[in-house]
């Protein structure tokens, strides 16, 4: 009976695998600029104007997060030199946390504290690096990651 039922849970959880859709939805989010949040939407996910796009989705109560705030950091920085658009999205945590968190980032940061968004792109666990191309297909996508930009950018293909 538990082989049996290991064997349903198994085939459930590729279901689930391969349900996921490989386009990354499109959302809007509040964007926290310049030390306050904003009434401007952004959007996050779907297309995107360079060739390839990195979404990143962190949580303050997450330790992997904050000790890779840091090389998320620099990762932005390089890829906006390049001209690849990254979009950094913080969720799943009340809000003044989300926003004491967002504080520890270079660049603007996207709001998602009710994780909605985190539950429609289907992401496992945080941190979550996605990749897409221009019509919004993920190309790479991964939790958690390395304390190394160039380890990352490797993983990632970026």
């Amino acid at each position: 009976m538990n082989r049996t039922l290991l064997i349903l849970l198994a085939i459930g959880l590729l279901g689930w695998f391969i349900s996921l859709p490989s386009d990354l939805p499109q959302a809007y989010l509040s964007q926290y600029k310049n030390a306050r949040l904003t009434q401007e939407s952004v959007s996050v996910g779907g297309a995107c104007e360079s060739e390839k796009c990195l979404v990143v989705y962190v949580a303050p109560w997450c330790p992997s997060c904050k000790s890779l705030t840091p090389m998320i950091n620099e990762l932005s920085a390089q890829l906006d030199k390049e001209g690849i658009q990254a979009s950094i999205v913080i969720g799943k945590d009340s809000m003044d946390k989300v926003l004491e968190y967002s504080k520890r980032f270079d660049q603007n940061v996207l709001i998602d504290s009710s994780g909605r968004y985190f539950n429609q792109i289907g992401a496992r666990g945080v941190p979550y690096f996605a990749v897409t191309n221009q019509s919004g297909k993920r190309l790479e996508e991964m939790s958690g990651g390395y304390r190394e930009v160039s380890h990352m950018r490797e993983q990632l293909g970026i």
